[in-house]
């Protein structure tokens, strides 16, 4: 549903003379005309493997760079409520010293996720003025991912990533992201927004059962809160504390669901446990 999305809002404004689409944004109380700009996104980041992953490797940086879709209400160019985007991304981990010291690799102690994802996020504006907005969102995305540690390193350390891709080096993988962040914006077509994300690199060929897996947890996570928000009035729905407790819910779901989704890698299924990282970003969007 999200894809779709994204694809059908990239398509619009490839085909428009004007470079903008038009939406509709809904805030708590109203609903408001909104405008797509083409966006430039440049981020740094710095990362924390997790699990097995964290056994061997030490956290450090990344970067990204991606081109999307800003989404700001209507003729008010300094107020940025959603992103929709393709991202490129690459995030940098080094091998703990003493492992690297016991497979004598002292100078070769840096391996690197090297990600495309295609992604999106949506506010809730706290705060929202013609001149100020600071807002929490949800984001996701989903992608291909290549870990890649020195041919070198891989032969010592008996052709294994030493994480729980095993022996998949350089070869890409599924890889999927949640996000949780905050964004703020006030200058005219700038806005600075932080996230921390949720990664999971999983091999490519549980793709299927990742489909099902995923599908069960948007259901869950997004179908749930949707289904009962239709029992209750609409001046309901749209006030700030109803969509405060459906964000609550959505963030402690994710949380609990991407925990048990390690020991139970794609209920109903089980399958091998994914490569998780944790990645703090702040990005700066500049949008036309």
């Amino acid at each position: 549903m999200k894809t779709v999305f994204i694809i059908v809002m990239l398509a619009i404004i490839t085909l428009s003379d004007k470079a903008q689409a038009y939406v509709t944004i809904t805030i708590p109380g109203e609903e408001i005309p909104g405008e797509g700009h083409f966006a430039l996104i440049a981020s740094g980041s710095s990362s924390s493997p997790q699990r097995l992953f964290a056994d061997n490797y030490d956290p450090s940086y990344g970067s990204a760079f991606g081109v999307g879709l800003v989404i700001t209400p209507e003729k008010m160019s300094n107020v940025h409520i959603g992103t929709f985007y393709l991202n490129f991304s690459r995030d940098l981990v080094r091998l703990k010293s003493s492992i690297a010291s016991r497979f004598n690799l002292d100078e070769i102690t840096s391996a690197s996720l090297s990600s495309i994802h295609i992604g999106g996020n949506v506010g809730l504006p706290l705060v929202l003025s013609k001149h100020f907005i600071v807002s929490p969102y949800l984001g996701w995305g989903i992608g291909g991912s290549r870990f890649s540690i020195a041919e070198k390193a891989y032969k010592k350390s008996g052709q294994s990533t030493l994480s729980e891709l095993k022996s998949e080096n350089n070869m890409v993988q599924l890889s999927t992201y949640q996000q949780f962040g905050i964004l703020s914006s006030g200058l005219d077509h700038i806005s600075l927004q932080y996230s921390y994300d949720l990664m999971n690199v999983e091999r490519a060929w549980m793709v299927w059962h990742s489909m099902i897996s995923g599908t069960i947890s948007y259901v869950i996570t997004n179908g749930v809160p949707g289904v009962l928000s239709k029992t209750f009035p609409q001046e309901v729905r749209r006030s700030l504390p109803f969509r405060l407790a459906v964000l609550a819910y959505q963030m402690t779901v994710s949380l609990l669901w991407y925990d048990f989704n390690y020991e139970h890698h794609n209920w109903p299924f089980d399958d091998d446990s994914p490569l998780r990282y944790h990645r703090q970003m702040i990005a700066l969007n500049y949008y036309f």
